[in-house]
């Protein structure tokens, strides 16, 4: 049993790590939205039409069949099991770019599940989340805004606002691959600084400091870049309107 969820564990960690995308030059990593419970995952639309769960990094948590294996899953609001359709797999994930409006008002990425075929009614269905910079979202907030039908397939959109995604311009935290870097600038300065032999700075001290403050060397680092200067929004959380701004009770905390 021990050796069962120390596996389980183990796994996880692989998820979180390797959720990082990239995107113009910028890497945003979305382990911190990766969810473990069906309840963690939902996300109402405000009319209580539906039912919408959506994950990150990982597969919903529904328990139902025609779910499996999808990022974004939904359901006609308080349905039974077999009216849950799918709304795109988890493996078939891409980023796209947002459109010039959403750019100015603060969107960073979208990201998109597509392939989500009802085994059904044959409908195919996708899902579109559009990541907004929101220096004020320290709780990541997200929001069912509407549905596109082309008559090939159905597209539902979500907003979703989060203070991570405007760290270091993007760069959340940083990659182990730029923490190794670090570590080895900082000790061959190290091996020619007496103060630093003085003081008792070694390899493993750089190493433990920069894997905990892996968030604030990657904001650091994301500013040395050149940070958001690419980026105007209208406001400083980059919102339009008062009433886009995530305090609003049309969205959810995740």
């Amino acid at each position: 049993m021990a050796k069962t969820t120390a596996l389980v564990f183990l796994g996880a960690i692989a998820v979180a790590l390797a959720c990082s995308y990239e995107f113009q030059g910028r890497t945003y990593d979305l382990s911190h939205l990766h969810k473990l419970t069906r309840s963690a995952e939902h996300v109402a639309d405000q009319t209580l039409d539906h039912d919408f769960y959506l994950n990150f990094c990982g597969a919903v948590h529904t328990g139902v069949a025609a779910c499996n294996g999808m990022g974004a899953c939904g359901s006609p609001y308080n349905a039974p099991d077999t009216d849950y359709y799918p709304m795109g797999r988890v493996d078939q994930v891409s980023i796209e770019e947002p459109s010039d409006q959403e750019i100015t008002n603060g969107a960073r990425f979208t990201l998109m599940y597509r392939d989500g075929e009802d085994p059904t009614s044959g409908i195919r269905r996708q899902t579109a989340t559009t990541m907004y910079c929101s220096s004020d979202a320290t709780t990541p907030k997200i929001r069912y805004t509407n549905m596109m039908d082309n008559g090939y397939v159905k597209t539902y959109f979500f907003t979703l606002h989060d203070a991570k995604m405007c760290v270091g311009g993007g760069s959340g935290k940083l990659p182990l691959g730029e923490i190794a870097f670090v570590v080895f600038v900082v000790v061959m300065l190290c091996g020619c600084l007496p103060v630093c032999c003085a003081v008792g700075v070694g390899a493993p001290t750089v190493i433990v400091v920069g894997v905990v403050f892996r968030e604030q060397l990657g904001d650091l680092i994301g500013r040395l870049k050149g940070g958001d200067s690419s980026f105007s929004p209208l406001d400083e959380e980059g919102f339009n309107t008062e009433a886009d701004k995530p305090g609003d009770s049309a969205y959810t905390a995740i």
